[in-house]
């Protein structure tokens, strides 16, 4: 007879296995950083390759191998729990923010490093490791509402605290042209109209989806090359980044899973979500409209560290 013991020394292990597949990657793209392999100018190519090619794929394969149309008929739990998970996030560490008086071209990184997760370049294969396959249909989810957050009232909040001006819904156009959410659109679509793509399609679609796992990795792992390890060191506001990404978060992720009903894979795929890291597109942003470029880059390293010791121990709570 399995002893609940056994069990969870089992499933310590088993997390510990997933964390050190996602470590060797990462560190593949910071080996290849450090040898001059991959360099800055090789970005943008890895970038589109990932965004504009096998995640569309991988969205529109993903609808059509594990969606139904009755799963977006009861899909209301699904929504609501990573939107007011995202919405309460930001609302506390905005409040955060005030409370330590960061400096106000640090505040809007700050709040969008506390509220928004890196689901895709390390969630995606992170909750693929830990529970399988299966749990792609939940990484969607999350994922579609995520992107939404970051590119409508991420950027509106990085903008506003660097330059000013600007509003949440400018965003919008951006969200409506990013190829992952026509992707999920093209495949919801197809799931309305009941259109199955031919074997193929899917087969196709498959393969390029099977990119995302690898080439995220690698790209975060030489975005870690970048900043610099030797760089890091604790600097206000961070500290408090990490609580919110690795104790507060998860913790209100489950709360909220509780209060509508949530359990199971979808659950469990939507607490590991909220604890990865910090979003690498921060620090692009950040960059992009005048903000800290450097404080998103360590938050984003920091966190990335951080996560590989908190997993196996989020994965004995779940």
């Amino acid at each position: 007879m399995v002893t609940k013991d056994r069990i969870m020394l089992q499933t310590f292990f088993n997390s510990i296995s997933a964390v050190l597949v996602v470590m060797i990657i990462m560190g593949m793209g910071y080996f290849m950083g450090h040898k001059g392999w991959m360099k800055a100018e090789h970005k943008p190519m890895m970038y589109k390759l990932i965004i504009w090619i096998a995640m569309p794929a991988l969205c529109v394969n993903s609808i059509q191998t594990n969606f139904t149309r009755d799963m977006f008929r009861g899909a209301g739990a699904f929504m609501a729990v990573p939107i007011l998970n995202i919405a309460l996030l930001t609302i506390f560490a905005a409040l955060l923010a005030r409370i330590i008086k960061l400096p106000k071209k640090r505040t809007g990184v700050f709040v969008v490093m506390c509220c928004l997760s890196n689901s895709i370049f390390i969630g995606y294969p992170m909750c693929v490791e830990l529970l399988g396959e299966q749990c792609v249909t939940y990484v969607m989810w999350y994922y579609i509402f995520n992107t939404i957050f970051f590119q409508t009232l991420g950027v509106w909040l990085i903008k506003k605290d660097a330059v000013g001006g600007g509003s949440p819904l400018d965003g919008l156009k951006i969200v409506l042209k990013n190829p992952p959410f026509i992707g999920i659109m093209a495949g919801i679509i197809l799931l309305a109209l009941d259109i199955r793509l031919p074997q193929f399609a899917l087969s196709f679609t498959k393969y390029l989806g099977n990119m995302v796992s690898p080439l995220g990795l690698i790209y975060s792992g030489f975005i870690m090359y970048e900043t610099g390890l030797g760089s890091l060191k604790p600097e206000k506001g961070l500290p408090l980044t990490m609580i919110m990404r690795f104790v507060v978060s998860p913790a209100l992720c489950m709360l909220l899973c509780s209060v509508f009903g949530l359990s199971g894979l979808a659950r469990d795929t939507f607490v590991v979500e909220v604890t990865m890291p910090t979003m690498t597109q921060v620090a692009v942003q950040a960059s992009g409209l005048g903000a800290d470029e450097q404080y998103a880059a360590k938050g984003a390293t920091l966190t990335t560290l951080c996560m590989f010791a908190v997993i196996p121990i989020l994965m004995m709570i779940l």
